[in-house]
C-alpha cells in the first residue's frame, strides 16, 4: 500500500493551496481527483466523442475545452443535482471549480463577520485582509512593477462591452455614480493563441463557465497546482475517493476506485468493484461544499470517523446566488458614456464585467451582468424566451388548468420562438444577485446514499425584486422581465454554483465540524480546506475567500505536521 506524508482529496481552490504550501515544506503529497486533466486550450484541437455523444479524451488523455455550443458537451462536463425547485451543478478536473469559474475574484466585505453564524474567534477581517493581499500580491500601476508578488494573476480591466455599459447606466440612474465598477479578475490580458500548457489571452468570447479554450483563465493549474508538482506533489487524475478510514495507530487510509468521466447529467462515475488504497500522516478534504461532507458522511455510514460533529453537511450557504434578466423592446436606443447603443451584443465579453462592489458592504447583496449563453445552454438553468403578451390572456394564469394553458403561448413555439431567439443577443440583459443567506441549507445522504441538498433561505428575495424594478424603471419603456415573476417562483427555486458552510469552521463540535486551523473536532491531521469551512455567505463570488482560508488553514498544517 503506497504511503504519502500527505493526501489531498480535490484540486480545486482549497486542495490546490494545501498541496502547494505542503509539498513546498518538502512533505510527499499525493492529491486525488474525481476528474480528469484538461487541455488549457483548444485553439488547434477539437474534442472527439463517444457513441453517445459525450466527450472523451485526445490520444494524450488530455479533454479539451470547448465554446460550448453543443449542449452535449456542458451535460457530460458537469454534475447536475436536480429537485422540485432546486438545480445544482458542480464541476470536476484537475483544478476543481477554478476552470469553470467566472474568474471574479472579490475580496468579501469586514459585514461577513457580523452577525450569525459567527466565525470562529482566531479568524478576523483584518486576518483575512493579509491573506487576500497574499493572494493578490500589490501592484504599483505607476512603476507596472508587483511590489508584493501575487500566488494567482489578477486585475481589474476597463473592458466595456454594450450589456455592461446599458446596466450600468440603469444602476448609476438608482445608486449614483461609480456603483457599477468593474470587477476583479483572474485572467491574463496579454498573451497569445497557444497550444496546451501556456498562458493565453482573454479573446472576450464570454465562455468562461466552460472552459477557457485560450488558456488565458488562471485555473490553479496555473498556479498553485503547476507549483505543487514543481515541488514533487503527484496529482492523480480520475480517482473517485469513497471513504476515510481512521486507524489505530493515527495513521488514515484513502480508499478510491477509479473513475469515468463525460456521463449525461453526472460527469464523473466511480467505475468497478476494485478498491484501492493509499496511506497518509496527514488527509486534507478539499473536494468542495458538496463532496467533502458527502465524503465524511459516506465514511460514517461505513463504520470509520464515527465521532464527528453532527453538524456535517448543515449550515450550508448558496452565496446568495439568485440569476434573472431583462428583455429590451425592438428598437431600444440608450445614449451612455459617449456612445449609443441599439443592442445589448450579449454574447460579448467575459461571463461578468461589473459588479456594486459597495453595496456589498451596506446592504449584503451585489448586483452582476451576466454574459448570454446561447439559449439551448440558458434552458440548463431554467431560462425560457417568451413574451407574455402573446398568452391567451383569458386563461393565462388564473385559470385551474394553468398547468396547461401556460404552455400554449405561441410564442414558446414555432416562428414566433424562432423570432425571440433571433432577437435574444440583442435585447437581453442577464443580471446575477449575491449576498446574505440563510445558511441554513444541508447536504445529507437520502435512503440509497445519494446526495440530497435541502435549500438555504433566500433572505435578500426581496430586495433583488426591488432593484430588479429599479433597473426595469430606468431602461425604456417596455423593458420586461426574461421571466415572468410566476416562473420565477416567488424566490423558491433554487439554483447555485456558490454553495458554502457544510463543514463549517467553529469554536465548538456543537456549532462547527472543524475548528478555526481546518482541523476535524476528534481527529488529528484529518483537515477540511475549501468552500465547505467558509461559516457563512461571502455575498461576492467566493474564490478569493477560499484560496484565503486555504492559505490560514495551510499555514497550521505545515507548522504542525506530524513527525
Amino acid at each position: 500500500m503506497p504511503t504519502y506524508d500527505a493526501v489531498i482529496v480535490g484540486s480545486g481552490f482549497g486542495g490546490a493551496v494545501a498541496a502547494e504550501r505542503i509539498a513546498k515544506a518538502g512533505k510527499s503529497v499525493v492529491v486525488l481527483e474525481r476528474g480528469p486533466r484538461w487541455a488549457y486550450s483548444n485553439v488547434h484541437k477539437t474534442s472527439s466523442r463517444n457513441a453517445d455523444g459525450s466527450i472523451k479524451p485526445g490520444a494524450d488523455g488530455l479533454y479539451r475545452f470547448e465554446h460550448a455550443h453543443d449542449p452535449r458537451y456542458i451535460y457530460s462536463s458537469f454534475k447536475d443535482y436536480l429537485a422540485p425547485n432546486l438545480l445544482v451543478a458542480n464541476t470536476f478536473g484537475v483544478g476543481g471549480g477554478s476552470l469553470w469559474y467566472s474568474n471574479i475574484s472579490e475580496r468579501a466585505p469586514s459585514r461577513i463577520f457580523s452577525g450569525s453564524p459567527a466565525w470562529p474567534a482566531a479568524w478576523n477581517y483584518t486576518r483575512l485582509s493579509d491573506l487576500y493581499t497574499r493572494v493578490e500580491g500589490v501592484y504599483d500601476a505607476g512603476t507596472d512593477t508587483w511590489t508584493t508578488p501575487y500566488k494567482v494573476y489578477n486585475h481589474v480591466p476597463t473592458h466595456k462591452p454594450p450589456r455592461y455599459n446599458i446596466l450600468r447606466y440603469a444602476i448609476e440612474q438608482v445608486a449614483g455614480a461609480g456603483a457599477f465598477p468593474h470587477a476583479r479578475v483572474a485572467v491574463r490580458g496579454k498573451g497569445s493563441a497557444c497550444a496546451n500548457y501556456c498562458q493565453g489571452r482573454c479573446r472576450y468570447c464570454g465562455f468562461c463557465t466552460f472552459g477557457c479554450i485560450n488558456g488565458a483563465k488562471q485555473s490553479m493549474m496555473m498556479n498553485y497546482l503547476y507549483r505543487a508538482e514543481y515541488h514533487g506533489a503527484q496529482v492523480w487524475s480520475q480517482k473517485y475517493v469513497v471513504r476515510v478510514e481512521n486507524r489505530a495507530d493515527g495513521m488514515y487510509d484513502v480508499v478510491y476506485k477509479d473513475a469515468s468521466f463525460g456521463h449525461f447529467l453526472d460527469g464523473v462515475k466511480a467505475t468497478g468493484a476494485t478498491e484501492y488504497r493509499v496511506t497518509a500522516k496527514v488527509v486534507v478534504l478539499a473536494g468542495g461544499a458538496i463532496a467533502t461532507p458527502e465524503l465524511l458522511l459516506k465514511s460514517v455510514s461505513a463504520g470509520y470517523l464515527v465521532n464527528v460533529s453532527g453538524q456535517v453537511g448543515r449550515n450550508m450557504s448558496g452565496t446568495g446566488d439568485y440569476a434573472s434578466g431583462l428583455y429590451l423592446p425592438s428598437g431600444f436606443s440608450i445614449g451612455y458614456d459617449g456612445c449609443t447603443y441599439t443592442s445589448t451584443e450579449a454574447f460579448k465579453g467575459r461571463v461578468i464585467v461589473g459588479i456594486t462592489r459597495n453595496l456589498a458592504a451596506s446592504d449584503g447583496v451585489v448586483i452582476e451582468d451576466l454574459w448570454g449563453p446561447p439559449v439551448g445552454l440558458a434552458a440548463k438553468f431554467a431560462a425560457r424566451l417568451h413574451d407574455p403578451s402573446w398568452a391567451d390572456s383569458s386563461s393565462y394564469w388564473n385559470s385551474t388548468t394553468n398547468k396547461v394553458t401556460k404552455w400554449k403561448n405561441p410564442s414558446l413555439y414555432g416562428l414566433r420562438q424562432k423570432q425571440l431567439v433571433e432577437a435574444y443577443p440583442k435585447r437581453a440583459i442577464g443580471i446575477a444577485f449575491m449576498g446574505e443567506d440563510g445558511n441554513d441549507g444541508r447536504i445529507s445522504l437520502d435512503g440509497s446514499g445519494n446526495v440530497a441538498i435541502t435549500r438555504p433561505t433566500l433572505t435578500k428575495y426581496d430586495t433583488y425584486q426591488w432593484w430588479l424594478n429599479e433597473i426595469r424603471k430606468k431602461l425604456p419603456a417596455n423593458t420586461r422581465f426574461v421571466e415572468t415573476e410566476h416562473e420565477r417562483r416567488n424566490g423558491d427555486f433554487f439554483a447555485s454554483v456558490h454553495l458554502l458552510g457544510t463543514c463549517r469552521m467553529s469554536d465548538s463540535a456543537t456549532t462547527g465540524v472543524c475548528n478555526a486551523n481546518g482541523q476535524v473536532f476528534n481527529y488529528p491531521n484529518l483537515y477540511v480546506c475549501d468552500g465547505s469551512v467558509v461559516p457563512r455567505s461571502t455575498i461576492v463570488n467566493p474564490s478569493w475567500t477560499i484560496l484565503a482560508v486555504s492559505e490560514g488553514i495551510s499555514d497550521y498544517i505545515v507548522t504542525n505536521f506530524p513527525a
